[in-house]
């Protein structure tokens, strides 16, 4: 049986006297979870003979044996991959203002009911209010009456 890489993209298959190593997935079932979550793929259950290659590892998840060897630590956990574009980007965490407010730089009025203040309705706004709306009585049932 070949064994191969597991990861998504990866085409790195065993062989004999090469330079990649193979690692097994660990038994240990929270550091299992984690190397499940790193490959990202979905619906994915390793088997027995699931195995990652040493191009997701990085240098400092090895130790150096005393025979000259690299040996993966015991808590390492695969972080290089070759995800498609989506995959690879990170998402910008938004932080939450302490003041209810933010300074406006559009001179236009906006709306705001945030910390109790009532809407500021601009002439736009007070023209929309005015105008009646049609409701699709189709698409909507007769929720609205």
């Amino acid at each position: 049986m070949v064994n191969s890489c597991s990861a998504f993209n990866c085409t790195a298959r065993y062989i004999k006297g090469g330079n990649l190593k193979f690692h097994c997935f660990p038994k240990d079932a929270a550091l299992r979870e984690k190397w499940i979550r790193a490959v990202r793929r979905k619906d994915f259950e390793p088997g027995s003979r699931a195995v990652l290659c040493s191009k997701h590892f990085e240098d400092s998840d090895y130790v150096q044996t005393v025979m000259d060897t690299k040996r993966l630590k015991k808590d390492a956990v695969p972080s290089i991959f070759d995800f498609p574009a989506p995959f690879n980007i990170k998402r910008k965490q938004r932080k939450m203002s302490k003041e209810c407010h933010s300074p406006i730089e559009d001179s236009t009025p906006q709306p705001s009911t945030l910390c109790g203040n009532p809407p500021i309705l601009t002439e736009q706004a007070k023209v929309d209010e005015a105008v009646p709306v049609r409701i699709n009585k189709r698409r909507y049932g007769s929720i609205f009456h």
